[in-house]
């Protein structure tokens, strides 16, 4: 999926968590952090383009251990050592990122390195019902903005 479709459900998630978050600026920041880090393994990533990122993409492939539970809940549970709020902001957006790549064709080996199994359903990335998605989550995001803020 394209990062704005992981951070418009990002964004869903926060909505509806709103109510039950402490710090909510710290929780969203880790959350948007956590949604876009996944993809720092590609070059063809928002983030994985930047010169920083690129001596990484020579040790790790796309969609291997970054896309793996074992380091969502790794990074999640290092970074709630410190702050709880941000913990689980990190494990909210780097779940939800892995959550939405089940769903297209290339999927995701949430167990990677220890086993090969891939799930995976029929999306494409950046296809027309990615597209419509989008859209829907957009749209189902203000209107609940909306009715947090009045």
């Amino acid at each position: 999926m394209l990062l704005r479709t992981h951070l418009v459900f990002s964004a869903l998630l926060y909505l509806l968590l709103f109510n039950f978050i402490s710090e909510k600026l710290i929780f969203l920041l880790f959350l948007v952090i956590g949604t876009a880090i996944v993809d720092i393994d590609t070059k063809k990533s928002k983030l994985g383009k930047k010169w920083f990122f690129r001596p990484l993409q020579l040790f790790v492939k796309h969609r291997r251990i970054f896309h793996s539970l074992f380091l969502c809940f790794g990074l999640s549970f290092i970074v709630y050592y410190f702050n709880r709020s941000a913990g689980l902001g990190i494990f909210t957006g780097y779940f939800s990122h892995l959550f939405l790549d089940c769903f297209t064709k290339q999927g995701v080996k949430l167990f990677s390195p220890l086993s090969d199994f891939r799930i995976r359903f029929l999306l494409k990335t950046g296809g027309l019902i990615e597209e419509i998605l989008f859209v829907i989550l957009l749209l189902t995001d203000f209107f609940l903005f909306l009715r947090i803020a009045l």
